[in-house]
């Protein structure tokens, strides 16, 4: 019973882990985006504050998701070497 417990327990982990990667590759190509579409208002009307504000607001938006994203694959990262631990540890 246990062993079947950790044993799905450790799958859901896996396969979390493998669509964090998948949403943290996109959050980093949007990260870049980003950073190139406030380069590109700036450049073309520097004197446009609200455009520039908006911009900035949502580089400071996608950064802070990117930054949540990059802790909750971090955690799940950990909890998969626990769950390895405790199963390995329950083998012996």
């Amino acid at each position: 019973m246990c062993q079947t417990l950790l044993r799905k327990s450790l799958d859901d982990v896996c396969r979390l882990q493998k669509r964090q990667l998948a949403g943290f590759i996109l959050l980093f190509f949007s990260e870049i985006g980003c950073i190139l579409w406030l380069g590109r208002i700036s450049e073309i009307h520097p004197l446009d504050i609200p455009k520039m504000v908006v911009a900035a607001m949502f580089f400071v938006l996608v950064s802070m998701v990117y930054v949540a994203m990059a802790l909750a694959w971090l955690l799940s990262c950990m909890t998969k070497k626990v769950l390895s631990a405790i199963k390995l540890a329950s083998k012996t």
